[in-house]
């Protein structure tokens, strides 16, 4: 009788164990999922491990990031010499007709002021001051990306510093026309950082913001990278190919977060929640295709046929439903009127 009843407190007492364990996994998972969405103010909830990060993700507009965000010591680590656009050959894309064009349509000042916010390179600044729009000033955390700028592109404005030291090299001056181009979801606070660029607006300014669209799917058809994803959601959380498939076509992907280097993964909703909170301004929300040459410059003009080829099936087949790769919001402050 004594073996027995061993024995049942062996076993049962191993499954309770396993059963406090799952109790404390959950607890752990409400604790994460227990903050607000910083676009919509939504509730954000655990919804897969990505890379070793636990991914949350807003109930409402979709946006996600990650539960433990990393320190500003280590994205200062990871940014020294990141570099990735920096090589002449591509400046071409962004010098073009295309480029001009764009800048063209904004009825810009004579001799307007631009900042180009973690500008990858300072390819834009460089368009800019090479059509004779006006001066430039280029903002990055990169040293490299800034030497390139100043040695390699001519700029001569250049600022090695973090975004988040944006004010305390620009109070003094005002811009006609700021672009920040891909650097939000690098960043550990981007609705903070956006309010603190447009308080650099002034009456007649245009801001372009520009992030990855969280919605999209047009990435997709690029079997490299698809498969990639899936192999890390099916190793990071023991789903099954098909299971890591079906997240994978559904709005659970958050296309952008890549941990370290992209924190945040914002959807049409969440960025247009979020600026309608701020008085003021004015502004439009859309996305912008892989095959846009204003908004993805070097992707869109590739010589690759099978890139090429690729690009065309994805907007047949994904674009028109979720959306171009590439979210956009063009700000303007409201007439007569200050942002708060």
């Amino acid at each position: 009788m004594r073996t027995g009843r061993r024995r049942w407190w062996v076993v049962n007492g191993w499954w309770n164990f396993e059963w406090l364990l799952k109790v404390c996994f959950v607890i752990e998972i409400i604790h994460m999922s227990n903050n607000n969405c910083k676009f919509c103010n939504g509730n954000m909830r655990y919804v897969y491990n990505y890379s070793g990060y636990d991914v949350i993700q807003c109930t409402n507009c979709h946006s996600s990031t990650i539960s433990t965000l990393p320190s500003i010591e280590e994205l200062e680590k990871f940014y020294d010499g990141f570099l990735f656009n920096a090589d002449l050959c591509k400046k071409p894309a962004v010098v073009n007709k295309h480029i001009k064009a764009w800048y063209k349509s904004f009825n810009l000042r004579q001799q307007a002021n631009m900042l180009d916010v973690g500008g990858g390179g300072g390819y834009f600044s460089f368009a800019f001051e090479r059509f004779g729009f006006g001066k430039a000033f280029y903002i990055d955390i990169d040293h490299q990306a800034c030497e390139f700028a100043s040695s390699s592109l001519g700029l001569k404005n250049v600022i090695n510093s973090a975004v988040e030291n944006l004010h305390e090299h620009c109070k003094e001056k005002e811009f006609d026309f700021i672009y920040c181009r891909h650097v939000i979801e690098h960043l550990l606070e981007p609705t903070r950082n956006i309010t603190n660029i447009i308080k650099l607006m002034k009456d007649d300014s245009v801001f372009v913001l520009q992030c990855p669209n969280g919605y999209s799917l047009e990435k997709s058809f690029y079997i490299s990278n698809t498969k990639r994803k899936i192999k890390n959601l099916v190793s990071c959380n023991q789903f099954s190919f098909f299971a890591a498939l079906r997240i994978m076509l559904s709005k659970k992907i958050v296309f952008g977060l890549e941990p370290i280097r992209h924190l945040w993964s914002i959807t049409p909703k969440g960025l247009d929640s979020f600026l309608a909170q701020i008085d003021g301004i004015e502004y439009s929300v859309f996305t912008a295709s892989l095959s846009d040459p204003v908004f993805s410059p070097w992707v869109s003009q590739t010589k690759n046929f099978k890139n090429k080829l690729l690009l065309k099936i994805s907007q047949i087949f994904c674009s028109r439903f979720t959306g171009g790769a590439h979210l956009v919001a063009i700000i303007r402050k409201s007439p007569s009127a200050e942002t708060s």
